[in-house]
């Protein structure tokens, strides 16, 4: 046997001695039984960031400005077609709709501020359905950081467009 294939066959031991010896540090020692998870439990409302309040506003808890837009999100029961809104804060252009599906509030919501309701008053098929809309509806809300923008955007809606194409999200998809 020459020189060059001792030192082969002699490198290629070393290194499964070597392997073998992390291995059997690694998965066999003793230390594995003294790993032990915890399991840390938290109040969820407290760190909300988003808090949707029963008069369908929403409060920015984050210490963070954020653009908001919401979606109702209404019970399957029911034909969503014969929902109608009735807003002061839409007439107003405090929300702003794109195409009926998502409203997007006209200005970021900084830190304990709250936004103008969304609804004051819910119909369905012309009929007033706001003291009992339980199981109704819900709101999904998104909240995108202004910090995020190079450029100030003028409203919501753009502020939306500007993130959705930041992050290349294709047709179709919802956040």
């Amino acid at each position: 046997m020459d020189k060059i294939s001792v030192a082969l066959i002699s490198g290629i031991i070393v290194l499964m001695l070597t392997s073998g010896i992390i291995i059997y540090n690694t998965w066999l020692s003793d230390e594995m039984n003294h790993m032990q998870a915890e399991t840390i439990v938290e109040d969820s409302k407290a760190d909300d960031d988003l808090v949707f309040n029963d008069d369908t506003s929403i409060k920015n808890n984050s210490d963070k400005k954020l653009w908001i837009r919401v979606k109702p999100v209404y019970d399957s029961r029911y034909d969503p077609d014969g929902y109608r809104i009735i807003s002061g804060a839409i007439d107003k252009g405090e929300w702003k709709s794109d195409d009926g599906s998502w409203y997007y509030y006209s200005r970021p919501i900084g830190l304990s501020q709250t936004t103008e309701p969304l609804m004051d008053r819910l119909l369905y098929n012309g009929k007033d359905v706001s003291a009992d809309s339980n199981g109704r509806f819900s709101l999904q809300v998104e909240a995108v950081d202004e910090e995020w923008f190079v450029s100030e955007p003028d409203d919501g809606i753009e502020a939306f467009s500007f993130f959705e194409e930041t992050m290349a999200i294709p047709e179709g998809t919802s956040l």
